[in-house]
């Protein structure tokens, strides 16, 4: 999800959208949802929420994150 989205997301809920990464914004939106703020973390692989509408970015971005840190 581009950030424009993801900024208007976070503004209707109230969050504000300065100075945070995509990964932090995401989060507070999760948070402000009440559910698990688990965005780009390693829970991914173990997530059997398939309908989540931030589980395409975060498979990326962790996996990515992992390739960087020489992690998997």
């Amino acid at each position: 999800m581009k950030k424009p989205k993801i900024w208007e997301i976070a503004r209707n809920k109230g969050i504000s959208v300065r100075n945070l990464s995509k990964i932090e914004l995401v989060r507070r939106i999760q948070k402000a949802e009440n559910v698990s703020d688990c965005f780009a973390t390693i829970r991914v692989r173990e997530c059997s929420f398939m309908n989540c509408v931030w589980r395409h970015d975060c498979s990326i971005l962790h996996f990515k994150s992992c390739t960087l840190t020489g992690g998997v």
